[in-house]
């Protein structure tokens, strides 16, 4: 993901290549493991979950490491704010699934716009309602700019 791909560079900076390579090595195994047992109970797409549980992984693990090595960045981390956009992502998540249920569109394309410009527009509504500060922000520009 994006976001490992900067903290792994962060290390680089700090010209550490061992913790990368440590964290790389451990997520790889992990991929695999959790994507061979996931395959036998959700085929295709227990691959793709066990994809996406060790890239969070590997994502968490270099931030915790990356805290260690600079303690000074508790402060700027919040966790109420991880909490507050995994919460908006549930209810996103649900309202995709019944938008996917309950409208029967015939072209996947027109599905796949319609689908992607509710869910952003609640994501972003949702974040703006919870307080997070990047949202909140986001939102005060635009406004400031008509």
């Amino acid at each position: 993901t994006i976001l490992q791909a900067y903290l792994v560079k962060v290390f680089y900076a700090l010209e550490d290549t061992k913790n990368p390579m440590k964290n790389g090595v451990i997520c790889v195994a992990a991929n695999i493991m959790l994507s061979m047992v996931l395959s036998y109970a959700m085929g295709f797409g227990g691959i793709a979950l066990g994809t996406s549980i060790a890239t969070m992984m590997a994502v968490i693990m270099l931030i915790v490491r990356l805290i260690k090595r600079m303690p000074d960045l508790k402060n700027v981390v919040d966790g109420r704010n991880a909490w507050r956009i995994m919460a908006v992502s549930a209810v996103v998540y649900v309202l995709m699934t019944v938008m996917n249920h309950v409208f029967a569109w015939s072209g996947s394309y027109s599905k796949l716009v319609i689908n992607g410009l509710v869910c952003f527009g609640a994501y972003f509504v949702g974040l703006v309602i919870a307080g997070c500060q990047e949202a909140v922000s986001v939102w005060e520009n635009v406004r400031r700019d008509k």
